[in-house]
């Protein structure tokens, strides 16, 4: 808006995680990427629109790797509990073969 006294609506903007352009006239001009021009006004979405694509960019290397973190993990808990049931098959194995002996033995 074209001499904004306060630019509650770039504050509102700059709240809701949007990058606000405004008109260079009155207060908006402080708080916000400011331009006179269409020209300028091209340039600036096209700034934000590489920013927002880079970020977006980002954001997917994070969910892959916090997918793959998480598959690790996973995985990591999946060989520790088949490693405790093995572990507990050969114990019971291994009472079974000593109680058989020992009614053998008693026999």
């Amino acid at each position: 808006m074209v001499d904004e006294h306060f630019g509650i609506s770039v504050v509102e903007y700059m709240a809701a995680g949007v990058i606000p352009i405004a008109h260079n006239s009155g207060q908006s001009a402080q708080s916000a990427q400011s331009v006179s021009t269409v020209s300028q006004y091209n340039q600036s979405v096209q700034s934000v629109s590489s920013i927002s694509q880079f970020n977006q960019s980002v954001q997917l290397q994070s969910v892959q790797l916090q997918s793959e973190q998480s598959v690790s993990k996973i995985t990591v808990s999946l060989i520790s509990t088949i490693s405790q049931f093995n572990q507990s098959a050969q114990l019971r194995s291994v009472q079974s073969v000593s109680t058989t002996q020992v009614s053998q033995q008693g026999l």
